[in-house]
């Protein structure tokens, strides 16, 4: 008897109903980071089912892998955002005002992070910038 692929986590359906998930068609992906999007894999009860097989962990993504991910991008963007309260609060008045003008036409908090922690935010004038040019 052939023996079923062990997986490290579990569909939506086969978590909620507390039982084994095994996948019946593999994830394709060319990706090695597992927090790329990839096409998730079926398990064997969903697709048995003709049920949509749903996943809220990447393909190859542990559960504590999934959180730790998630605990260093919030990290990330707590740090950046202390960054630029500081800058605003201990900063010149043009600082922040260049801070907050930035912020407002959408330039991403980290890239602002960033210039204060290279000490480049202060060498610039205020440039309005569109909102597509940073998203």
């Amino acid at each position: 008897m052939k023996k079923k692929e062990s997986i490290s986590s579990a569909c939506n359906r086969c978590r909620t109903r507390k039982t084994k998930c095994s996948i019946l068609v593999a994830p394709h992906s060319s990706s090695l980071d597992p927090h790329q999007p990839s096409k998730a894999p079926v398990c064997r009860f969903c697709h048995e089912r003709g049920l949509t097989c749903e996943w809220d962990l990447l393909a190859g993504v542990t559960t504590n892998e999934d959180l730790r991910h998630k605990v260093r991008e919030t990290t990330r963007q707590l740090d950046d955002m202390s960054v630029l309260v500081n800058a605003m609060q201990f900063g010149s008045d043009q600082m922040s005002s260049l801070l907050l003008a930035k912020l407002r036409v959408g330039v991403p908090v980290s890239n602002l992070a960033q210039s204060v922690r290279t000490g480049t935010a202060d060498q610039y004038r205020i440039q309005l910038y569109h909102k597509s040019e940073y998203h």
